[in-house]
């Protein structure tokens, strides 16, 4: 009994792993699309930021204004993700998502769509405010192309694929 207490007291209180803050680094990320938060998505890019375009954090910021300005109702599913701790303070993340805008998330479901898919590739670098992208790069992938973790993770969201 003292010993399952004991653990129980340590599961509770153990650190996250690098690679679980970067898990919940990628899910707030998302959850800041779906509420159009380009303040809080910006500070997640360092300073010295620059995207496979050339793009700043100024330009990646006009970027994003425009793309919620076009777009409304935006959902976004992280289907899975590849994290690969290069040192300590860097690491590179994939992630393949899916993204759709307007109507109601039941009506996607309904219609069998289940938005567009994307796979972000990032650089980032710890730092004393946690985490932050250094370079990113993202490309629009279809079905067959996502990781098969991904594929699967869209079936169980939409099922009727």
């Amino acid at each position: 009994m003292v010993i399952a207490a004991a653990l129980l007291v340590d599961l509770g209180c153990r650190r996250k792993t690098p690679e679980e803050l970067l898990r919940e680094w990628i899910q707030e990320a998302g959850g800041q699309v779906e509420k159009r938060d380009v303040r809080g998505l910006l500070d997640r890019l360092d300073p010295a930021y620059v995207d496979f375009a050339g793009r700043s954090r100024v330009s990646t910021g006009k970027m994003l204004e425009e793309y919620f300005e076009k777009f409304t109702g935006i959902v976004v599913h992280l289907l899975s993700s590849r994290i690969e701790l290069l040192t300590p303070g860097s690491a590179t993340v994939e992630a393949d998502v899916a993204v759709s805008s307007g109507g109601a998330e039941t009506l996607r479901r309904l219609v069998r769509f289940s938005g567009e898919c994307a796979r972000f590739r990032c650089r980032l670098k710890r730092s004393a405010g946690g985490w932050r992208a250094v370079y990113a790069e993202w490309e629009a992938v279809d079905r067959e192309s996502l990781f098969p973790d991904s594929a699967e993770m869209l079936r169980k969201i939409f099922p009727r694929f």
